[in-house]
């Protein structure tokens, strides 16, 4: 999201001021966006699941599609030395990302995209984490088949990737009513 979509869904937000027809399609696809990919911060003994899962190796690259805060890519740095990209639409998360990867001396090995994660360059990851709605992962879905190259590992917590068979599928109960599911693919090929 650039500066001036920024502004323009702000000004839906806070009501204020009147916008043109232009501004107001601009604002409803960013709103579309936002609403594929909310930021819902995954728990941390749940990426440690995924990336358990995933086993990236010292000097892979991890791919996070909507990395929100950058929790995934912090600790896919710290406890497994991997290389990460983060791709995220919201400036602010971004941001925040940025923050936190330099105050963990994290900059050598973490970087984070601020971009539409659809237009993201996976064709170098060996690890993709996912958490988007399902419509998101519909949209999603053609970009990891065409885009991503063999053995590539992907993990996607709550969502199945609609058409792909998953090699394990985990559950983390949660004592609650919610019960994670994190699913684990390798591309063929």
């Amino acid at each position: 999201m650039n500066e001036h979509e920024h502004d323009t869904v702000m000004g839906i937000y806070s009501g204020g001021g009147s916008m043109s027809y232009q501004d107001f399609i601009v604002a409803l696809r960013i709103m579309d966006r936002l609403r594929e990919a909310p930021f819902l911060p995954t728990p941390l003994h749940v990426i440690r699941e995924m990336l358990n899962l995933a086993r990236p190796k010292p000097g892979e690259v991890l791919v996070d599609l909507g990395s929100g805060d950058g929790r995934v890519l912090i600790l896919a740095a710290k406890e497994y030395r991997c290389r990460c990209v983060g791709y995220e639409v919201d400036p602010r998360l971004v941001k925040i990302s940025e923050e936190m990867i330099r105050r963990e001396g994290l900059t050598d090995l973490v970087g984070v995209v601020r971009g539409d994660l659809f237009r993201a360059n996976i064709s170098c990851a060996d690890v993709i984490t996912i958490y988007l709605s399902p419509d998101a992962m519909r949209r999603l879905e053609p970009k990891l088949r065409n885009e991503t190259k063999g053995g590539t590992r992907m993990v996607s917590h709550d969502y199945p990737i609609p058409g792909w068979q998953p090699i394990r599928v985990k559950r983390i109960d949660t004592g609650g009513i919610h019960v994670h599911r994190i699913y684990l693919y390798i591309k063929e090929g």
